[in-house]
């Protein structure tokens, strides 16, 4: 027989206008029964701030995910924050776009893997902070023109 539980809440919460800030809380559980007896719960969180002004916008986005308990594999919590910052530029002709990954290097994935007679710890790792930029450049349109279509 099995049992599952899950809820999920979400917000989304702008106290002023150039400011917004959303964020999902998500928590499950189940129960197995039969030859083998296994059950888990899982927490996982996120949450994203914006802030908007004319012609550029930052954004942050922290998540973070709980630790796991299943069946045979352990695997301990999680947790990153990325960041990201947008300029338009040229009467919104064009956007330039810088976004940092993973910031503090706290990606990583870890547990445990263990039997009767056996255990096995893993670990694995995001490549580092990862950093990149972007630019856009809009020929015959502006940022918030819809794309032309086809008569």
């Amino acid at each position: 027989s099995e049992s599952r539980l899950g809820t999920e809440l979400s917000v989304n919460f702008s106290p002023l206008k150039w400011l917004n800030i959303s964020g999902e809380l998500n928590y499950f559980s189940f129960e197995q029964k039969g030859i083998y007896q296994v059950s888990d719960q899982m927490l996982t969180s996120r949450i994203n701030t914006r802030i908007k002004h004319k012609t550029w916008s930052f954004q942050a986005n922290g998540n973070y995910q709980g630790p796991r308990n299943s069946g045979q594999t352990f695997t301990e919590a999680q947790y990153w924050l990325d960041l990201g910052a947008g300029k338009d530029l040229w009467g919104e002709k064009a956007t330039l776009t810088l976004r940092a990954d993973n910031v503090f290097n706290s990606r990583v994935y870890k547990g445990l893997v263990s039997g009767d007679d056996y255990s096995s710890s893993f670990s694995s790792k995001n490549i580092g902070p990862r950093v990149s930029a972007t630019f856009t450049y809009r020929f015959n349109r502006k940022k918030n023109e819809r794309e032309r279509q086809p008569d």
